[in-house]
């Protein structure tokens, strides 16, 4: 019984102790006592010295602190230097492999991009020739143009911009009042004979210090205004030069409402752009501010500020119009009128002969119009309120006055431009003509309506119904 209990107290002595063995230390398989030492205490003179537990139990061994569990293994330094290296032999072994992925990604690319583009080569090959089972995309070139003109003699949009660009010039205005080294105004132009006759609208070059006319080879001369008619808002320019494209002119009496027409000009001062409409109108009446009633060819081919004076042309390549006006204003649109090439042969004509439209007839007035409103508010007569006579005026002769007012003329009654442009258009210069005159009194004097019988004037400044005029007041 005794020996089972020390055996057994030796293991619990054991498990007290914090072993959590039987007093036995396990080295490689084998076993051996615990050598049993003191508590350790170390002095500066003596080192370290084992003390005895002064609270140590009867019976109760003394604990001893086991040296041989910690000791360092005489090759523990190279184990240390042994880890640092294992450790850099697989960094270096991570970096070889990850060398070696790249340079078999790099070169499975290249092989791969070869075959594919070597395969895309082979594929595309196959759709130009047709071989592919696959359909394919076929480009192909314009089929030669035949010469020969078509049975009517009508020509593709893009024969006739071939055949007429180089008939259409710009027309660049300088107008030092408004700016001494910019343009002020653009415009178009056509020529119409070789040696450098140009036609173009008269409100283009209108006021005009200099005019600069750009041809369709961007070569660019100064021109010389040979004469205009603000009435037909025609002009005629001159440049120095030869060998030009003239334009070829229709007869504008024979189109037909719903035939092609394609206007040329200078929009915003881009050259030679092209549009194409239709005829809307092959003779439009259009009464301006000033009272004159011009007839002209109505299209919706689309224009802008700078398309006038360019061509309005047919299907035949010929000029049939040239661009003047178009309605401007919200909710209208495609409205666009141009001067019919028949009416303005004549004009053109004269402007380039004379300098200005020969048998046009002027009062030698400027005037106002006073309709019913305003010849009510100011209690006066309706007719044309006389602002000013010109000094070769025969008005002067028969004692009319400024501030006289036109009632009537050959006893028909006036009240407009309009009405007095209608009458004088029966009337050549030298002819002798009868107005009613009112004269209000003032201070004791009482009103006066007279007549008299006045010479009309040739007009060779073609100022006659200027466009520029205000809508109150005009020339006669």
């Amino acid at each position: 019984m005794s020996d089972y209990r020390d055996q057994n107290h030796e293991q619990n002595q054991g498990r007290e102790n914090g072993s959590g063995q039987s007093g036995w230390t396990y080295y490689n398989g084998s076993q051996r006592p615990r050598e049993e030492r003191g508590a350790n205490q170390y002095s500066s003179s003596n080192g370290w010295q084992e003390q005895q537990p002064q609270d140590q139990r009867p019976g109760q061994e003394s604990y001893r602190w086991n040296y041989d569990d910690y000791d360092i293994p005489k090759n523990g330094g190279k184990r240390k230097n042994s880890g640092l290296v294992v450790f850099i032999s697989i960094i270096a072994i991570v970096l070889v492999l990850g060398l070696v992925t790249v340079a078999g990604l790099g070169i499975y690319q290249l092989i791969g991009g070869a075959q594919q583009t070597q395969s895309g080569t082979e594929s595309s090959e196959a759709m130009i020739s047709g071989s592919s089972d696959y359909p394919s995309l076929s480009l192909n070139d314009k089929p030669e143009e035949d010469s020969a003109p078509s049975a009517d003699g009508m020509l593709s949009t893009v024969e006739i911009v071939r055949q007429v660009r180089p008939s259409v010039v710009g027309v660049v205005v300088y107008d030092t009042s408004i700016s001494r080294f910019s343009p002020t105004s653009e415009g178009s132009g056509i020529i119409i004979s070789t040696d450098g006759y140009i036609v173009t609208n008269a409100h283009v070059v209108s006021g005009a210090d200099a005019i600069k006319v750009v041809l369709d080879n961007d070569e660019e001369y100064e021109a010389q205004l040979v004469g205009l008619d603000t009435i037909t808002d025609l002009a005629v320019l001159k440049i120095d030069a030869d060998n030009l494209v003239a334009a070829t002119f229709g007869n504008s009496d024979q189109i037909e409402v719903g035939e092609t027409a394609i206007a040329i000009g200078n929009p915003g001062g881009l050259f030679n752009s092209v549009t194409q409409g239709i005829i809307s109108a092959a003779s439009r009446p259009v009464t301006t501010s000033d009272g004159t009633t011009t007839v002209y060819i109505q299209h919706d081919a689309a224009i802008s500020p700078g398309n006038s004076g360019g061509a309005l042309l047919n299907a035949y390549g010929q000029v049939i119009g040239i661009n003047s006006a178009k309605i401007a204003a919200d909710n209208y649109e495609g409205i666009a009128f141009a001067i019919p090439i028949n009416e303005a042969e004549p004009i053109i004509n004269q402007l380039i002969e004379y300098g200005y439209v020969r048998g046009r007839v002027r009062l030698g007035i400027t005037v106002s119009e006073i309709d019913e409103l305003v010849a009510r508010l100011n209690d006066l007569p309706t007719g044309l309120y006389i602002e000013d006579i010109a000094q070769d005026s025969d008005l002067l002769n028969h004692g009319v006055q400024r501030f006289d007012i036109i009632t009537a003329v050959e006893g028909e009654p006036v009240s407009s431009f309009a009405d007095l442009s209608a009458i004088l258009e029966d009337y050549s210069p030298g002819d002798e003509i009868t107005l009613t005159i009112y004269r209000r009194g003032y201070y004791s004097q009482n009103d006066q309506t007279f007549d008299v019988t006045v010479e009309l004037l040739e007009d060779t400044s073609g100022a006659v119904g200027t466009i520029q005029a205000s809508p109150q007041s005009s020339s006669r």
